[in-house]
């Protein structure tokens, strides 16, 4: 073992909290299979079989919009109940499109 990981730990369990996406326009981010918004996917949430999956393919981008967050009504009530304000994580619309 590296002797520099024991400290790269500690640094990330002290950063942690001040750790994040940058979401940017959101075209490059998986919206079910990247952890934009939690330390796992938001699909690891919701059991469905696999062969479903493979048709959610949206991005963040998807969701995002020239004033903000764009989401469903359905989907951010999901969201909330995971824990999840999407509204609370910051854009720079005028920079995403």
């Amino acid at each position: 073992m590296s002797t520099i990981w024991p400290g790269i730990k500690l640094a990330a369990n002290i950063n942690q909290p001040y750790m994040g996406w940058l979401v940017g326009n959101g075209a490059n981010i998986g919206f079910w299979r990247d952890t934009w918004a939690t330390e796992i996917p938001l699909r690891e949430y919701i059991e469905m079989p696999q062969s479903l999956w493979k048709r959610y393919t949206a991005r963040l981008s998807d969701f995002i919009n020239s004033e903000g967050w764009d989401i469903p009504t359905d989907i951010r009530i999901l969201l909330l109940a995971l824990g999840i304000n999407v509204m609370e994580i910051p854009l720079q619309p005028a920079r995403c499109r």
